[in-house]
């Protein structure tokens, strides 16, 4: 047995040139778009919605149904004047809004019509768990608790001072809107009422615990805040960041860069390590979001025809421990995410029918350090957390052995 094992890491290491070019995490979709404008969202079916500012392929909201792989305008002929969209949400009954340059549109219907609520623009929206309604552009702060028909100005954040982020904090129920001279303005009340404090920051992201992380504006960093946005400490000083940020179901973080690719951090940004395998030369990540399967999308800055191409993570990358994704065609071992990695990654995998599985990791002398899986299984896709805490930095094999097929891939281990 131990000689068949060796063979299988002899094999995976040297299939490869490189540990990176094995491991490449994007891919970049097939359609692309002139000026992508908005972070991609997921419908309550898993639809994929993105707005597009440019006429390459038209100004609209696309929609995909496989993942990002194809794109359908989704604007009829009448309102088909939806241009410079600003943002996409989603209601809990699966309404569809548009922040765009024109007003504010909605959609019933997958998209296939819009309705124009409001004539003025609003750069930035969000929708609360009892769908309230809030949007801030410019100068002030706008309310609706009826999906949208009717509005009520809540709040004026002041002259020359534009909304740049509005965030709900789904673990304290509080509402945070930042804005372009570093005042944030905190609800507690579902948007009725506003009060304003200095923290000096400007785009505001809430990570699954309810933390709060923002771009310092005096410093141009990322900064990270455990008093409800009074004070924040600065976290990235080494990164050039561009405001994107999206948050996995462990809530480990995940930065876009304008000039490095996309950073990944599992220790409440401590530390951060490149996941930017696959981008190739698009290093500039202005937007990032999940779906709900758990892939992670990022639209790319213009490149040098002034496109701005969509990559897709090439599998999911939420860690959810010995998860069943559904049924599937074939055997598949697929790279782990992240990698390198510290100190946890996440093992995915699929078998098309019930088999008994074996999931293993290996030194680079063949010898077991962690078994992971080894019991039947349903068909289905699946993903492990591998935690390799006790482990000393390396690179290391993991094998998956499901009735007559096997497969073995590295993974490293950075300290």
């Amino acid at each position: 047995m131990k000689t068949l094992i060796m063979v299988w890491i002899i094999t995976a290491f040297f299939s490869v040139n490189n540990l990176y070019s094995q491991n490449v995490y994007w891919e970049r979709l097939p359609y692309q778009f002139l000026y992508g404008n908005s972070v991609p969202v997921a419908d309550t079916a898993g639809n994929i919605y993105i707005g597009n500012s440019g006429s390459i392929p038209g100004y609209a909201i696309y929609r995909s149904t496989d993942n990002g792989i194809n794109w359908t305008k989704r604007v009829d002929t009448v309102s088909g004047y939806i241009a410079g969209v600003f943002c996409i949400s989603v209601s809990s009954k699966g309404i569809i809004y548009a922040s765009t340059s024109m007003g504010l549109f909605n959609s019933t219907d997958n998209g296939s019509s819009w309705t124009n609520l409001k004539s003025n623009a609003s750069l930035i929206m969000t929708i609360l768990p009892n769908d309230i309604m809030l949007t801030a552009g410019g100068e002030d702060i706008s309310r609706s608790t009826d999906e949208g028909k009717t509005w009520t100005k809540v709040y004026n954040i002041g002259s020359r001072n534009y909304a740049l982020s509005l965030e709900y904090n789904l673990a304290s129920g509080y509402l945070y809107v930042s804005s372009e001279l570093g005042l944030l303005f905190i609800s507690k009340d579902n948007g009725v009422s506003w009060n304003q404090i200095n923290p000096d920051v400007q785009i505001l992201h809430v990570d699954r615990k309810g933390v709060l992380w923002g771009l310092l504006r005096s410093k141009g960093t990322l900064g990270r805040s455990y008093d409800n946005g009074a004070s924040f400490s600065d976290l990235s000083p080494a990164l050039n960041w561009t405001g994107s940020l999206a948050f996995d179901d462990q809530n480990n973080a995940y930065a876009g860069t304008y000039d490095k690719g996309v950073y990944f951090s599992s220790d409440n940004g401590k530390t951060w390590t490149s996941a930017s395998n696959g981008l190739s030369s698009f290093f500039w990540i202005k937007y990032m979001s999940f779906d709900k399967k758990g892939y992670l999308y990022g639209v790319s800055g213009n490149d040098s025809v002034n496109y701005s191409p969509v990559f897709r993570s090439t599998s999911p990358v939420t860690a959810v421990n010995d998860s069943h994704e559904g049924a599937v065609n074939s055997y598949q071992l697929f790279n782990n995410f992240p990698n390198p990695f510290n100190p946890s990654t996440t093992i995915s995998y699929s078998i098309p029918k019930e088999s008994y599985v074996e999931l293993k990791v290996f030194d680079m002398l063949g010898r077991e350090v962690a078994s992971l899986v080894n019991k039947e299984q349903s068909a289905g896709e699946y993903k492990v957390k591998f935690d390799a805490s006790s482990l000393s930095s390396g690179i290391y094999i993991y094998s998956l052995t499901a009735g007559d097929f096997r497969a073995s891939k590295k993974l490293m281990l950075l300290r």
